[in-house]
């Protein structure tokens, strides 16, 4: 990953510039987009809920974690923002995704009724409307995918060849589609694999969206900032990034033989 950002630097694709953001003089931090869009108010109510499980000590104390000589519980400790999101998933078992869009269309309803004068999707805009847009066009081509009955033939793949020469394939395959309902589609296929070859699934379907420059949301957005990064400049190192692509392959399937 150096060795390429070194490359994009000396061919002039990165550039360094300034952004004027807000500034605390107390805490001498910039502040975030969020605490500006709170007017900057302190002792903000923000409702949050903690949930808490217990460790298996044993476990901990074998990983050299928690010291063997500790004799009280171990827990792990969960905070989010987020409750309604929890109690809605296990209640009624509404998938997370509904609840923050549910959450998201109530909030935009709010700010119109209360602030009918406020750009509220201009704000959007300035802040996130590339990913939006990026992950908006994810979902579009998952829908496509899916009533086409295009998302059927990747588990075939196993079928055909060798799980880890499947895996590899699916693994370039997320450069053009989205690694979320690829892997999904192979979960729900009832696949058998061993624990390596589950490894460099993980791996090819998270590493392999990199191979092409839309196959992340982090590259789209680098491709609307810099000028001088589009879908042919990167193209040319696709294949310094798939030589990586398969060493790191071979690397996590060895990797996992010896788990």
């Amino acid at each position: 990953e150096w060795w390429i950002l070194k490359n994009f630097w000396e061919r002039g694709l990165l550039t360094q510039n300034f952004k004027t953001t807000m500034h605390c003089p107390r805490c001498n931090t910039s502040l975030s987009d969020h605490e500006v869009s709170q007017g900057m108010k302190e002792d903000v109510d923000d409702p949050s809920i903690y949930v808490k499980f217990r460790a298996d000590t044993d476990s901990l104390v074998a990983k050299g974690v928690v010291d063997a000589t500790e004799s009280r519980p171990v827990f792990f400790v969960i905070w989010t923002t987020t409750p309604w999101t929890i109690a809605a998933n296990v209640a009624f078992g509404i998938p997370p995704v509904l609840c923050f869009l549910f959450g998201l269309s109530l909030m935009f309803m709010v700010v119109q009724f209360l602030n009918k004068d406020e750009p509220v999707l201009e704000y959007i805009r300035k802040i996130e409307f590339d990913t939006l847009l990026f992950f908006l066009g994810v979902l579009l081509l998952v829908g496509m995918l899916k009533e086409l009955g295009m998302l059927a033939y990747f588990p075939a793949l196993y079928e055909v060849m060798p799980p880890v020469a499947a895996n590899f394939l699916v693994g370039l395959a997320s450069a053009l589609f989205d690694n979320v309902p690829l892997t999904a589609a192979l979960l729900n296929s009832g696949i058998e694999m061993n624990l390596a070859q589950w490894l460099s699934l993980t791996y090819s379907v998270g590493v392999g969206g990199a191979l092409l420059v839309i196959g992340s949301a982090a590259g789209v957005i680098a491709m609307s900032k810099i000028e001088a990064l589009t879908f042919g400049s990167y193209l040319r190192y696709f294949g310094y990034l798939l030589v990586a692509y398969s060493v790191g392959f071979v690397a996590v399937l060895g990797l996992g033989q010896l788990l």
